[in-house]
């Protein structure tokens, strides 16, 4: 087998074959001896090379054909599995969160009259303002699920699995920009809307969570708990408040109006000043706000037909 190495002395370019190894010579350059060095792997010709497959025998380069075959065959079988998975786990996908997504946009409409009815007021007192931050911080995930789903299914639909895939491997988060520009090219900007609407929602509720919670924990209020030597309920008002809000919900709101107004008279007979003010308040709240509500439907009485 020919290589090729270096004269140790004029660093001259030799030729020599394998069975001069370790044996004296003489550089025909500088004619200064040395000893032939062992070749590297990379210093043997090409045409050396080519000899040796040439001279393998024809087993031996059938066998090396049906290894490299073989190779190209059992990758070329793991990536058809590879896709047909994905595939599968495609369309389960979207099968399932077709059949979940009404049950989530019913959760995001109580979390939206949560967030309005109880969050919201919990945030503008003190002594609530954490547990306020906390359901913001809640709320926003149901927000952000229910966006996902609607903007996997609007991907599906609109551009296929393909797109859909291509979302689902930018660590998920992909969808959402990919259901934008599959909405916008197909001049749905209604939908388009929606969708910012709902990415609004959800990173606007999350924001507003964690700076309600970063602020309570500044202003560190807990010494606010002790009025009048008297311990401040702060579990029996935010559930009041959670009631209050569910009272307002069709069907629910016959389940848990008792439960409200039994909540917010123990509020108003707490010795403690502020509890006291709570119920208070929830409870002319409440009267407001059912007043207001059959005055409307004896007004207008047509927005509600009677059911025969």
């Amino acid at each position: 087998m020919t290589f090729k190495f270096h004269c140790p002395h004029c660093d001259q370019r030799i030729s020599a074959t394998t069975e001069y190894i370790g044996s004296e010579s003489t550089c025909p350059t500088c004619s200064q001896p040395f000893v032939v060095p062992a070749p590297f792997a990379s210093e043997v010709s090409t045409e050396t090379q080519v000899q040796n497959i040439q001279d393998m025998p024809a087993t031996g380069r059938s066998l090396e054909t049906v290894k490299a075959i073989g190779g190209c065959a059992i990758w070329f079988a793991v990536m058809i599995g590879i896709v047909f998975v994905a595939g599968m786990l495609i369309r389960g996908g979207v099968w399932a969160s077709d059949k979940i997504y009404p049950w989530l946009v019913v959760s995001s409409l109580v979390s939206l009259a949560v967030s309005i009815l109880a969050l919201l007021p919990l945030a503008l007192f003190k002594e609530t303002r954490g547990h306020s931050g906390l359901g913001f911080y809640i709320v926003s995930f149901v927000f952000g699920g229910t966006l996902w789903v609607w903007s996997l299914l609007l991907t599906y639909v609109l551009w296929g699995g393909v797109a859909l895939f291509i979302g689902l491997i930018l660590a998920g988060v992909g969808v959402l920009p990919i259901a934008l520009l599959a909405t916008a090219t197909k001049g749905m900007w209604s939908m388009f809307g929606q969708l910012i609407l709902g990415f609004v929602a959800t990173y606007g509720t999350r924001s507003i969570g964690i700076y309600l919670m970063q602020r309570a924990e500044e202003e560190q209020y807990e010494d606010l708990y002790m009025i009048e030597d008297q311990p401040l309920p702060l579990k029996l008002i935010v559930t009041t408040w959670l009631l209050f809000a569910s009272s307002f919900m069709g069907v629910i709101g016959y389940i848990t109006i008792i439960p409200f107004l039994i909540c917010s008279i123990i509020l108003c007979c707490s010795k403690a000043r502020r509890a006291r003010r709570h119920g208070q308040i929830l409870l002319l709240v409440f009267a407001l706000l059912s007043v207001a509500a059959f005055c409307f439907g004896w007004f207008f009485p047509d927005l509600f037909p009677d059911k025969k």
